[in-house]
């Protein structure tokens, strides 16, 4: 049954750190995904142009690309993000919102960012979801012309619409994509954040508040990577 939580999460309540590396996704799967690093290709100030995630992470994206009916796979968006995007992406959407609602106060406009923009964290034990490696924003294309099936919005689309559930009583076709693709990555393990139909995470604190269990994955530096 299509029911993910809506609540909004807050900081896990225990992290129990397992140390793994990350994985290039374009070395691991080679063509039978296609990674396209969108934050690079729109020239966010240091993104980067692969993607990767934990391997623990990437064990599981395979099992949920196994699930994909035959004639589909994964488009990829983001996975790790190193801290300088992270800022970089927060403060354009903090930015926009506050020249769109000059009378919000910081406090709301920080709230209100952080429901589509984790706040930037240089702490290893907190960090932001992408920042851990166990986050990914994706999708479901054709294989045979890389068409993207419609999920009814694109990526970062920070409107209602990129709700999870927000074409559930509108369009059919949408519904069911949007399905599919919850329906694979859940059974394969990863949870959705429910304000954005692309968001998946393993071992994160988006994660631990779903499941209730803790954390596994702190943040990655780029030092930590070398």
């Amino acid at each position: 049954m299509f029911i993910p939580k809506c609540e909004l999460p807050q900081d896990c309540a225990a992290f129990e750190p397992k140390d793994e590396p990350l994985i290039s996704l374009s070395e691991y799967f080679g063509d039978r995904i296609l990674v396209s690093p969108q934050y690079y290709a729109n020239g966010v100030p240091g993104a980067i142009n692969y993607c990767s995630l934990r391997k623990s992470a990437v064990a599981l994206l395979e099992d949920a690309l196994n699930r994909l009916p035959k004639g589909l796979t994964f488009k990829i968006f983001d996975a790790w993000r190193p801290v300088s995007v992270q800022t970089a992406l927060f403060n354009r959407f903090y930015d926009e919102l506050k020249s769109k609602n000059p009378g919000w106060d910081e406090p709301r406009l920080i709230a209100e960012t952080k429901k589509f923009v984790s706040l930037p964290s240089t702490d290893p034990l907190r960090p932001s979801v992408h920042n851990s490696g166990g986050a990914i924003d994706l999708t479901i294309i054709e294989i045979h012309n890389k068409k993207e099936l419609d999920m009814g919005t694109g990526f970062d689309d920070f409107t209602v619409r990129s709700l999870t559930l927000h074409f559930e009583d509108t369009d059919c076709r949408i519904r069911d994509n949007r399905r599919l693709l919850y329906r694979v990555m859940t059974e394969a393990g990863f949870t959705n954040y429910p304000l954005e139909w692309w968001h998946y995470d393993y071992g994160d604190s988006f994660w631990s508040f779903y499941t209730g269990k803790p954390a596994i994955y702190g943040g990655i530096t780029e030092e930590d990577k070398k």
